[in-house]
């Protein structure tokens, strides 16, 4: 579930005084002060209305259109032809965009399905994404794995074996290795995660009573988001037990090489990992409250609050990971590898950090 944050803009906190429907965003931010229903947390619904105020419309959404050009489909119709075509163009395809980077690349999932990315071999004569739609991306150690419209997954660079290639929901990477979730073949109702690296399957578990919406992934363990809202993590590097009801209060995570970070339901961040070798990446995390996104990169971990202003902890953060001036940058989601990246609402992204694999040299025509 990709935590989407809307900013109409950058103003001193005096200058957002009133909150007049009272859903904790100010006027000048919240794109309609006067209507709770309409807001940051609310999610995105097929009625061509921008509900969750971030600029974008219908997006996450699957939406029934009519592909003009082909009258002589009798998917809808009620007439005795025996036009037998089974074309997919009937879907438009509209997703949350993502943005993702890892120790060599880094791509963005536009909201039409698109797929950009850069970095190591990415978009510089090397491996380049399929020209077909997408509904989730990641990125590992030298390559990237993304799942198509059609829910089977496409692998560029060196290559993760992903045994499973149909049914898939949804993909979480880091390392040398993914994991991918697919309904179990025996009870439909739950997703069975599996994990592989190059040299094939590593392991599964039976994750959830429910279908799952994102998988996050440290280098040795991996938290899922369910349909229901919960949220599962197996491995060393958990947070809380399984069945803690802190778990429940996490609204958005970010797993690095060593660590997670997440968002709780109150805005405030929490950060977790095994051993000690995470830079200050968890024992620095913020105590305010009022921050909306998190990311977590090698040995550092940042975040944006509600009016898009990112902050970064942890080692180098003050230097070779700060972010850029926030007054003039209003971002809405933030990523990190090896550097930060962050994107704003029009689907413009900024890099900043030690420059490795040309992962700060964003593609013409989405750098600001």
């Amino acid at each position: 579930m990709p935590i989407v944050l809307a900013l109409l803009g950058l103003a001193c906190v005096d200058d957002y005084q009133q909150d007049a429907d009272g859903d904790g965003v100010y006027e000048g931010v919240d794109c309609d002060d006067h209507d709770p229903a309409v807001g940051l947390a609310v999610p995105e619904s097929c009625d061509g209305a921008d509900n969750d105020c971030d600029g974008l419309v219908d997006e996450g959404a699957v939406c029934s259109v009519v592909d003009s050009a082909d009258t002589g489909d009798t998917d809808t119709d009620t007439d005795t032809d025996t036009d037998t075509d089974t074309d997919t163009d009937t879907q438009a395809v509209s997703v949350d965009p993502k943005l993702v980077v890892g120790a060599t690349d880094a791509c963005l999932l536009q909201g039409d399905g698109e797929l950009v990315c850069w970095g190591h071999g990415a978009g510089s004569g090397g491996y380049e994404p399929d020209e077909v739609a997408y509904i989730d991306a990641s990125v590992h150690d030298g390559g990237i794995c993304a799942i198509r419209s059609d829910s089977q997954v496409s692998c560029w660079g060196e290559k993760i074996a992903i045994e499973i290639d149909e049914d898939l929901v949804a993909i979480g990477a880091q390392g040398n290795s993914a994991c991918v979730s697919a309904p179990d073949p025996d009870r439909p109702s739950q997703d069975v995660v599996s994990c592989y690296g190059d040299a094939g399957f590593i392991s599964s578990v039976n994750a959830s009573n429910y279908p799952l919406t994102e998988l996050t992934l440290s280098r040795d363990d991996f938290c899922a988001f369910w349909t229901s809202g919960k949220v599962g993590c197996w491995g060393t590097d958990v947070p809380f037990p399984n069945g803690d009801e802190r778990l429940d209060q996490l609204v958005s995570m970010a797993g690095g090489d060593s660590h997670f970070c997440g968002v709780m339901d109150d805005d405030t961040v929490v950060c977790w990992g095994s051993g000690d070798d995470h830079g200050g990446a968890v024992a620095n995390a913020p105590t305010d409250d009022g921050l909306v996104a998190v990311s977590a990169g090698d040995r550092f971990s940042c975040a944006l609050d509600k009016f898009g202003v990112a902050q970064c902890w942890g080692t180098d953060a003050a230097t070779t990971n700060a972010p850029p001036d926030p007054t003039e940058v209003p971002f809405t989601q933030i990523a990190s590898g090896a550097v930060t990246c962050a994107v704003d609402r029009s689907e413009k992204v900024t890099c900043w950090g030690q420059d490795v694999f040309g992962l700060l040299d964003v593609p013409d025509g989405f750098a600001p």
